[in-house]
C-alpha cells in the first residue's frame, strides 16, 4: 500500500514554516509552552 502524494511546499511556504518553528522553539526553550502551542497551531493554518 502506498501513501497518497502530498504537494510540495513552495519556497515561501517553507521559509514561513521554518520561521514559525524557530519561534516555537524559542518559546519552548524559555518554558512558555502555551505560547509555543498557539504559535504552532497558527503556523498550520493556511490563509
Amino acid at each position: 500500500m502506498t501513501s497518497p502524494s502530498v504537494p510540495a511546499l513552495s519556497d515561501l511556504e517553507a521559509i514561513r514554516l521554518q520561521r514559525a518553528l524557530k519561534d516555537v522553539r524559542f518559546c519552548l526553550e524559555r518554558g512558555d509552552w502555551q505560547t509555543a502551542l498557539a504559535m504552532a497551531r497558527a503556523a498550520l493554518i493556511r490563509d
